[in-house]
């Protein structure tokens, strides 16, 4: 069984990713906001996927994801943005800091 990790701000939008990864036969974990010992917690839980919301409490997504990124236990899990941030410089950012896809929520 796959493993997602879903970072997601918003407890409506959470329970949508939770629910469809679900239903697709994933086992998912959610986080509001990144753990204060991001990479730790990440590297226990294990997980095949990580979606990522930048706009987030205490640390950004863009923080979160170069922390990932940086600690050799997490460095490969592949990573998607999944945010209402869509300028083309947020979307440059997040791919530079290696993300696989980048997606906006919203243009409003």
């Amino acid at each position: 069984m796959s493993k997602v990790l879903v970072f997601e701000s918003d407890k409506w939008l959470a329970d949508i990713l939770v629910e469809e990864f679900t239903d697709a036969g994933a086992a998912v974990t959610w986080f509001e906001f990144p753990p204060t010992s991001l990479a730790d917690a990440v590297a226990a839980i294990a997980p095949d996927l990580i979606t990522m919301d930048i706009i987030m409490r205490d640390m950004d997504g863009f923080q979160a994801t170069f922390l990932l990124k940086e600690d050799p236990r997490t460095m490969d899990i592949p990573l998607v943005f999944y945010t209402g941030l869509g300028a083309r410089e947020d979307v440059e950012r997040g791919l530079a800091l290696g993300a696989k896809q980048y997606y906006v929520k919203s243009n409003a």
